[in-house]
């Protein structure tokens, strides 16, 4: 890409080479083949290029501990996909910034970011995507005490899980039903 000026390309194969890294947990490295290839995405208006190293940078960043780096990239990505009008894209950084959130114990703003989600997931029909909204909107909700809300998050999933046969989450939705129980001391529910 170098020898015949394609820097687009370039950009792809430095993204390409951080991917490796990734596989091999060598997130230091990424995150410098990531920054190599921003700098030539940059030059040439390459929003998705762009788009794609925010997010990866922020999973490098994550990895590494730095939750708040992370979040900050997760949330560029968000803006960009915003941007160019890929609303998966803005799912699927919506999402990964409720991720974070949660397991930083954030569960309110992580409540957000999920309701955000599914609004952008039924606005585009994407069934699988909606499902896991609603499971994690139903885990926020058992976790911020908020069990009727819970509850008819579960009761929005029964069809669709009836629909997908999905057993992963036929199985996430059962352990939901159980934190409910025992949150209610309902313990013959719980088990």
């Amino acid at each position: 890409a170098r020898q015949f000026n394609r820097p687009f390309d370039q950009a792809r194969a430095l993204t390409n080479l951080a991917y490796t890294r990734f596989q091999e947990e060598r997130f230091d490295e990424a995150i410098d083949w990531l920054n190599a290839s921003n700098e030539i995405a940059r030059s040439i208006d390459a929003e998705d290029i762009l788009l794609n190293n925010d997010g990866n940078l922020g999973w490098a960043y994550y990895s590494l501990g730095d939750r708040e780096r992370a979040f900050s990239l997760f949330e560029e990505a968000e803006r960009r996909a915003d941007a160019l009008g890929d609303t998966q894209g803005s799912l699927l950084w919506l999402s990964t910034t409720g991720y974070v959130l949660q397991n930083s114990g954030d569960w309110k703003r992580a409540d957000e970011s999920y309701r955000q989600s599914l609004a952008l997931a039924r606005q585009i029909n994407s069934t699988d995507d909606i499902v896991n909204c609603l499971e994690d909107l139903a885990h926020t909700s058992i976790q911020l005490g908020e069990l009727e809300e819970a509850d008819g998050y579960l009761r929005q999933l029964d069809p669709l899980l009836v629909a997908s046969g999905n057993h992963l989450d036929v199985l996430d939705v059962t352990l939901a039903r159980g934190r409910i129980a025992a949150a209610r001391r309902q313990d013959q529910l719980a088990e």
